[in-house]
């Protein structure tokens, strides 16, 4: 059976009946010129995924009367993304990318040499954040969308991190080969990626990743800007563990 040709982000899926309003609704109806008696694809951004028909649209609101229900796991690996924030539109590119990677989720980790100021790492911002992400998923047809968390310096983040296998992009030359690291990978497992500014970690934030059990991993011979080391590492994660 063909998918429906429309499709929208609705968080929630768990009553006979769906409801479109804000910003949804105002693309469904008035930028897709979606109606009554319109198959829709609804999903939750957690797996959820529902079919039906629009019953009623007006006033700012589609409800949808929903047909058939199913829930898809997350897709394996697991991957979990904390990053140093890029300015502008360098970390809009990020966040769809790794949104079209699937990420598990995304964290802004503020490191001695982040060039990011606070207004990058508001609370508004990170609402604009999610957006991107929505969009990537809408687009690419994902079910899941990756959870953005707030800020955090450095040690909570590793605090938090010492389940699965740690990868830390690092460009020294004494850093083993992505391929290397990888293959230490035991399926099941998360995978936890973590990303510095472009000046690197200080050798004491280094020395502090590693304890933690994060294994410096070289991407390539040259040195990468922050949301290109984030891709190329999410982008082969995703290729060695995909069946």
């Amino acid at each position: 059976m063909p998918r429906p040709a429309q499709r929208f982000y609705c968080p929630d899926l768990s009553t006979p009946s769906a409801y479109l309003a804000g910003d949804e609704a105002h693309h469904a109806m008035d930028v897709l010129r979606v109606g009554v008696g319109t198959e829709v694809e609804l999903f939750d951004g957690q797996g959820g995924l529902t079919t039906g028909k629009v019953i009623e649209a007006g006033r700012g609101r589609l409800t949808v009367g929903i047909a058939a229900r199913s829930h898809l796991p997350r897709p394996s690996p697991v991957v979990h993304l904390g990053f140093a924030v890029p300015k502008g539109k360098r970390l809009d590119w990020l966040l769809e990318k790794a949104t079209e990677l699937s990420a598990a989720s995304l964290t802004p980790v503020i490191f001695q040499r982040s060039v990011a100021g606070g207004g990058e790492l508001s609370d508004s911002k990170r609402r604009r954040w999610q957006a991107h992400c929505l969009a990537a998923a809408k687009q690419c047809g994902l079910n899941w969308l990756p959870e953005i968390l707030p800020p955090q310096p450095l040690h909570e983040f590793l605090a938090l991190s010492k389940d699965g296998l740690g990868i830390l992009g690092h460009a020294a030359a004494e850093a083993a080969s992505l391929a290397t690291v990888i293959s230490q990978w035991r399926g099941g497992q998360p995978i936890r990626l973590l990303v510095g500014p472009e000046g690197g970690l200080t050798d004491a934030e280094l020395a502090t990743a590693r304890k933690a059990g994060f294994l410096p991993a070289r991407l390539g011979r040259t040195t990468l800007r922050v949301e290109t080391a984030a891709v190329a590492l999410l982008a082969a994660i995703v290729a060695y563990g995909s069946d």
